[in-house]
């Protein structure tokens, strides 16, 4: 459809601006796992640099200030360009839940940049660069339920999806993506289950990211998802170090766990 008149130049200025808004971002999770030093931290640099000239005057001033008395952007020397890209995508989830590309179709929807968040644990979960440092800064985010609950469930994809595409699986996605898995811990009780990064007004009874039930089945579903396939040697011995107080305490169904204990016996780690 054609858009004339003022309203017409509005709707293709948002949409334009969005359509960058995303490319950046898009830009920004692959540099995560670029090869490069130098390469991503001029470039990390110069994206964040430009979402902060177009996007939402909040974003801008954010970002002003952020970029001011950060001392990894401030200083001359280059300091670490990744946790730089890494904290300006988790501000982008918070910035994008509190402010929605779309409407809610109704009142007490429960929205989540879930394309954005997948983007920023796909980059943590890369198969080609050691992401050790960069997601033992991510574990902080873990401390909120909705960053913690949107982490398993994008787990499970990048498992998937990485698994799908490579033959023979690097061993370096398969640390990663331990060291993702092993950081996450669920809360003891059903009333903790409150405390949400993407700050909301109200929580309500029909979100699924409200109840610790839902919570214990997308981290069972994330270990399975992890725990079928054919590991390092090395992992079956750090999961069976953890397996007793870390997982078998929180899954849904600890029954599932038999085939992989199987497995492991099977390789002579029991």
């Amino acid at each position: 459809m054609v858009m004339t008149g003022s309203q017409g130049a509005t709707r293709k200025y948002k949409v334009w601006m969005r359509h960058r808004y995303h490319s950046c971002c898009n830009r920004l999770g692959e540099l995560l796992g670029h090869p490069s030093f130098q390469v991503k931290t001029l470039l990390i640099k110069g994206i964040i640099r430009y979402v902060a000239s177009f996007t939402h005057r909040c974003v801008r001033s954010w970002f002003s200030l952020w970029l001011s008395s950060s001392p990894s952007y401030s200083t001359a020397r280059i300091v670490q360009p990744l946790e730089l890209a890494l904290s300006a995508l988790m501000k982008f989830v918070q910035l994008e839940g509190a402010h929605p590309l779309e409407k809610s179709k109704w009142e007490g929807n429960y929205l989540f940049p879930r394309e954005l968040f997948k983007l920023v644990v796909g980059g943590l979960l890369s198969p080609e660069e050691d992401q050790s440092l960069l997601l033992s800064q991510f574990r902080e985010y873990l401390d909120y339920d909705d960053t913690r609950y949107h982490t398993m469930q994008a787990a499970v994809d990048a498992v998937a999806r990485v698994t799908g595409q490579h033959p023979e699986v690097p061993p370096t996605f398969w640390n990663n993506a331990f060291t993702l898995l092993s950081a996450v811990s669920l809360p003891r009780r059903e009333p903790t289950v409150s405390n949400f990064y993407v700050k909301r007004a109200e929580l309500w009874d029909t979100w699924k990211v409200a109840h610790l039930k839902e919570h214990r089945r997308v981290f069972q579903a994330m270990w399975l998802s992890f725990l079928k396939h054919k590991l390092p040697l090395s992992l079956y011995k750090k999961v069976l170090l953890i397996v007793h107080d870390a997982i078998l305490p929180q899954l849904a169904q600890p029954t599932l766990m038999i085939d992989f204990l199987t497995r492991a016996c099977d390789l002579g780690e029991c």
